[in-house]
């Protein structure tokens, strides 16, 4: 960590009434990890592109509490706060009281540069001596802008282990009169009796850039702050980002009409968005579906698509041609509907694939079939009772999606041919 710094005598184990950090250089918060979907040249449609590089979030550290100057910039609002070491030598701030809260005002450490420029959020991390919600706030002089909240009961991690806790940036805001405020309280009932004080540490109070955004032909993913915004013609949603403080999620698979997020620390949760406005949240504990169209006239035309996912057809492919895929992770019931990507998955052993759907007595709308194993061909045709099919793209990893047009309200034959 960072080096040791020579605490002032006078300052030394003191209990202060005020607190504050200075600037300091660039720094790393613990950010949750992002994967990076592998990228294959797209060959049925142009490739998606994006804005601005994927790569990590870049951060700033405003205030390390490294120095006894850095008190200078942060006020105790409610209860009391000292400076304190750790065994490495580093130190951060530790508030004490029933509710400890403290403002830094972020107006006195802007001063010089742009703001918000691209800077997207601002974060801090804490460590608490006991479950604690916790709550950031961005103020513009006394007016709240932006509130996130941490419930550590629901992270899994120890009770002394450190948080990370990110508030959004308004794209309004201005660098006069901005401040951050921190508060923590108990979280659930205490012990009979039990009166000492809440503790939580605080350091690397930073800002925060992770701006990012896909867009192709119909649909766009932008990444500001705690959230991801998803826009098209018929859909409009939001995701919480990496830096949410509930169900942080990255984006891990896009194609031009299809988002697939899935969330930190928790492989087996996904959520699925399509050009259409369906969306299917899936958890290890089952799955919800949603529409997050533009219009109500839309919602009720495509109401009937949960029926198809409640009861999804069978799909079958000729065993010489290839096999279902019925192992995939978002597969809950093996029968080769992948309910976490809303798409019937083949894996290809042959260039020609006869691919038979069979609806389970309900239309299935706009049925997407998903195919692996083509990564490599670059001239792809799908034919449907004769009828050409115009929406066949590739995604981000590689695979092929063919999308039906219309319900399939009887078993058909999907034709594909490769070269």
């Amino acid at each position: 960590m960072r080096p040791a710094h020579v605490l002032l005598l006078a300052l030394a184990g003191i209990l202060l009434t005020g607190c504050n950090s200075g600037l300091s250089g660039s720094s790393t918060l613990p950010l949750p990890g992002r994967a990076t979907p592998r990228v294959h040249p797209a060959v049925i449609k142009p490739p998606v592109n994006w804005s601005n590089s994927p790569g990590e979030a870049r951060t700033s550290s405003l205030l390390s509490f490294d120095s006894p100057a850095d008190v200078v910039f942060a006020t105790m609002t409610a209860g009391i706060c000292s400076l304190a070491n750790e065994p490495s030598g580093a130190t951060h701030l530790v508030l004490m009281g029933d509710s400890p809260a403290v403002s830094v005002r972020l107006s006195s450490l802007l001063r010089g540069r742009p703001f918000p420029a691209d800077w997207s959020a601002v974060g801090l991390r804490f460590r608490p001596d006991a479950p604690v919600i916790a709550t950031l706030s961005f103020l513009q002089g006394e007016v709240v802008l932006a509130t996130s909240e941490v419930d550590t009961r629901l992270a899994a991690k120890s009770t002394d282990a450190w948080h990370l806790i990110a508030v959004d940036i308004p794209e309004s805001a201005k660098a006069d009169d901005s401040q951050l405020r921190f508060m923590v309280k108990r979280a659930g009932a205490t012990e009979a009796g039990f009166d000492a004080p809440l503790e939580a540490a605080i350091d690397d109070v930073s800002l925060i850039a992770n701006g990012r955004a896909i867009r192709t032909p119909v649909m766009s993913a932008i990444r500001r702050g705690t959230y991801w915004t998803i826009t098209g013609p018929n859909v409009l949603a939001r995701v919480p980002s990496e830096l949410s403080p509930t169900s942080p999620m990255r984006l891990v698979e896009w194609a031009r009409t299809r988002m697939i997020f899935q969330t930190v620390g928790s492989p087996g949760s996904f959520v699925a968005i399509d050009h259409l406005g369906r969306m299917i949240r899936t958890t290890p504990a089952g799955s919800t579906y949603s529409l997050v169209t533009t219009g109500r006239e839309r919602m009720s035309e495509r109401s009937s698509w949960r029926l198809g996912v409640r009861s999804p057809g069978q799909v079958q492919v000729p065993e010489e041609q290839g096999r279902v895929e019925r192992q995939a992770p978002g597969d809950r019931n093996q029968d080769g509907y992948d309910e976490s990507r809303n798409s019937y998955r083949v894996r290809a052993a042959s260039t020609r694939l006869d691919i038979t759907l069979v609806p389970a007595g309900v239309p299935l709308e706009n049925a997407v079939i998903e195919i692996e194993g083509l990564e490599n061909r670059t001239d792809i045709t799908a034919t449907l009772s004769g009828q050409v099919i115009q929406s066949i793209e590739r995604t981000s990893a590689g695979s092929v999606l063919i999308e039906l047009p219309g319900p399939v309200e009887r078993p058909v034959i999907l034709q594909v041919r490769a070269k």
